[in-house]
């Protein structure tokens, strides 16, 4: 167990998401900072991005100062306002256009999506279908290195 042990404390103990990312979106709820896009960065539980209540699709974007890598992505929903998430997208800008690398439903408390290893400047998470606004608490990047051999 310890060798599985270490590799998920190796996956997790860097979000390269924290490394120089600034958050944009396509709608933060009444313009209020209290629910800015920068919220899904800041490591609290109790704090979120949301959008006003008529925005159900909208798009979060992390723009790094330098390319990053990862491949598995953890997102977080804010369960105190229930589970709002019904579908959603995750994208890699390569340097052109974006390209799709998850598409998903639900997210909940959270969510792992393992991935291509992917190195990139720009990650948009889009949401494609909400019962109500989203209020996401965590876009997390992780590294996962090579599976150990038995």
């Amino acid at each position: 167990m310890s060798g599985w042990h270490q590799f998920l404390q190796t996956t997790f103990a860097t979000d390269v998401a924290h490394q120089g990312a600034a958050a944009t979106a396509s709608n933060t709820r009444g313009n209020d900072l209290a629910f800015a896009p920068s919220r899904v960065l800041d490591a609290r539980t109790d704090t979120y991005w949301a959008t006003n209540d008529d925005e159900l699709t909208p798009q979060l974007t992390l723009d790094f100062q330098r390319p990053i890598t990862f491949n598995v992505v953890r997102l977080r929903e804010y369960l105190p306002l229930g589970q709002r998430v019904d579908a959603f997208a995750v994208d890699s800008w390569d340097g052109v256009k974006w390209q799709e690398l998850i598409s998903a439903t639900s997210i909940g408390n959270a969510r792992l999506l393992q991935t291509k290893r992917t190195t990139t400047s720009r990650v948009r998470l889009r949401i494609t279908g909400a019962a109500a606004c989203p209020a996401i608490s965590e876009l997390g990047l992780f590294l996962m290195p090579e599976m150990p051999q038995p």
